[in-house]
């Protein structure tokens, strides 16, 4: 009888090992990368159509990144937008992320937003050398940001985008 015990006790233990490893491997899950739960997947590549932003009246329909998959390629997959696109970048917390511009095919305006405020922005941002990807320059947010907004070159100046603004981000369904 003192082996049987012993071995159900050995089964049990083993059994609970399992149950809080499988809980604390979904709580890292949802920890680390929110934006899966909460926000769609869609790829870079795909039109989001019904996803938009409005910033001072102006609207964009939104490509959106929110794997780390699809905001390493960004709109390097992309030969031009149209006036009224934009790809946004969704991240799972607010941090300073930096932004290259490699095997980019256009210049673009860099739109760094907090919550639903424009933190600010870097205007034409340009792959200057497409020969030595190690030396492209990173563009940095000036305080930690939690989504990213890129459009095309001079619609931040155009349109009179600036720090403060409100931005109104819906997303599709």
């Amino acid at each position: 009888m003192g082996y049987l015990m012993d071995k159900i006790k050995s089964f049990l233990i083993v059994a609970a090992v399992v149950v809080c490893a499988m809980i604390l491997f979904s709580a890292y899950a949802i920890i680390v990368s929110p934006s899966r739960i909460l926000r769609p997947l869609a790829p870079a590549v795909s039109s989001q159509a019904s996803s938009t932003a409005t910033i001072d009246g102006r609207q964009f329909k939104l490509h959106l990144a929110v794997n780390p998959i699809d905001q390493q390629k960004g709109l390097s997959v992309f030969d031009s937008l149209s006036q009224d696109e934009g790809m946004l970048f969704v991240f799972p917390t607010s941090s300073y992320y930096g932004f290259w511009m490699k095997d980019m095919k256009f210049p673009i305006d860099i739109l760094w937003i907090q919550g639903d405020t424009l933190a600010g922005f870097q205007e034409n941002a340009l792959a200057l050398d497409v020969k030595n990807p190690d030396n492209l320059p990173v563009y940095n947010p000036p305080e930690p940001v939690n989504e990213v907004l890129e459009i095309n070159a001079g619609l931040a100046e155009k349109y009179g985008f600036k720090a403060g603004d409100k931005v109104f981000v819906k997303l599709a369904n």
